[in-house]
């Protein structure tokens, strides 16, 4: 007879909106940036390192930054809520 089985992740039941989740989704958003020419394509033949980090301004949030390795600005970032939702990006990080 099977029995039915119910998993969850290290930290018990799974976490709303992950690092991950914040990196996919931003990269879905970047890459359609660079696709559109809103973003230079340098963005993408120069794109060096990609960050995910929370910061708090008065309300918590996931801040997804990509670095180039050439050129101003060196760095986009893209911000979401804690709950997933887009909340901005800019190219100052503030």
């Amino acid at each position: 007879m099977a029995t039915v089985s119910f998993a969850h992740g290290p930290k018990g039941h799974t976490e709303g909106f992950t690092a991950l989740a914040a990196a996919k989704k931003a990269t879905l958003m970047y890459d359609k940036l660079v696709a559109t020419g809103k973003l230079d394509e340098s963005w993408e033949t120069k794109l060096e390192t990609i960050a995910v980090y929370e910061r708090n301004t008065g309300q918590q949030e996931i801040v997804v930054k990509f670095s180039r390795t050439s050129g101003e600005p060196r760095a986009v970032y893209i911000f979401f809520t804690e709950q997933g939702k887009y909340n901005g990006s800019n190219f100052t990080g503030k």
